[in-house]
């Protein structure tokens, strides 16, 4: 029985051996079963291996090049402005041409006129508190309300991706930056202290007349995203920051009489608009 077993285990043996001794793999006589099929030498699969590989992000189903983009708001305001709110639904419109896939030239203008105090009251809370801190009679500080912002810029497209949101849904989108100038219209208002309720809340009327309407040059700087819907179609988000000069009452306490108008010094300050904008962007011609 020992016999038996000694004799099988040497023949198991040595058959393993010339397997592993003359399989083509050991010996370096086949490379990959792709390159054999495909009849390459040893030169051209060197020189298959020295090409560049392809890219991971295949290309994108949309075409900007050429093409016209017409982006209405949706929803657009002022988001740092502290004393009233400013917003408006349908507020205004973009127009931009895209001259290459990265570069587009783009212009915008938004609407943000005053409601009637007695459908909304604008106001915000510091406004307000600036009024509980004057006498009945006395007017408030002024108060900036943007009225109207018009744009010219040029636009950069450095990011383009895509986002697995649900299972085999991907989504396409494109980042831009966008710099240019602008001209802003603000409304300087002032409003009056009529009296206080039971709780000690400022009443409050205005704007006075009249109304001082003051225009500024400015710069704009922002982001564009756009989440591409269809090939012509896109869910568009507007940040743009615009800012100018303007003038600020140094000392209160040191008035002066100018041509029987009484003034303060004045000092210049650097004042901002954050403005976001958001619709439903389309290119032209549809492809």
């Amino acid at each position: 029985m020992r016999r038996v077993n000694r004799s099988t285990w040497g023949l198991s043996l040595g058959f393993l051996f010339i397997v592993v001794y003359f399989h083509p793999s050991a010996s370096g006589q086949v490379t990959d079963q792709g390159e054999e099929a495909e009849g390459l030498t040893s030169t051209e699969v060197s020189s298959e291996s020295r090409r560049k590989p392809m890219g991971a992000v295949q290309a994108k189903f949309f075409v900007k090049d050429n093409r016209w983009e017409v982006f209405p708001h949706f929803y657009a305001g002022v988001l740092n402005n502290s004393y009233a709110n400013r917003f408006l639904v349908l507020s205004g419109i973009g127009v931009s041409y895209h001259a290459s896939e990265s570069f587009f030239l783009e212009g915008v203008v938004d609407f943000f006129p005053s409601f009637p105090r007695e459908t909304y009251d604008d106001l915000k809370s510091l406004t307000r508190q600036l009024a509980e801190r004057v006498e009945v009679g006395d007017e408030i500080p002024v108060v900036p309300e943007e009225s109207m912002v018009a744009s010219i810029g040029i636009g950069f497209s450095p990011v383009y991706g895509k986002i697995n949101l649900v299972s085999y849904y991907v989504q396409n989108f494109d980042i831009s930056v966008v710099g240019g100038a602008a001209l802003l219209r603000i409304h300087m208002d002032h409003y009056q202290v009529t009296g206080f309720d039971e709780y000690g809340h400022a009443e409050i009327t205005g704007p006075l007349a009249p109304r001082v309407t003051e225009s500024f040059a400015s710069g704009s700087l922002g982001l564009s995203i756009r989440f591409f819907l269809t090939r012509w179609l896109t869910l568009r988000t507007d940040a743009r920051l615009y800012g100018y000069i303007d003038s600020d009452v140094v000392d209160y306490s040191n008035p002066y009489v100018e041509n029987g108008v009484t003034r303060y010094p004045l000092k210049s300050v650097f004042r901002n608009s954050f403005i976001l904008a958001v619709g439903l962007s389309s290119f032209w011609p549809r492809q």
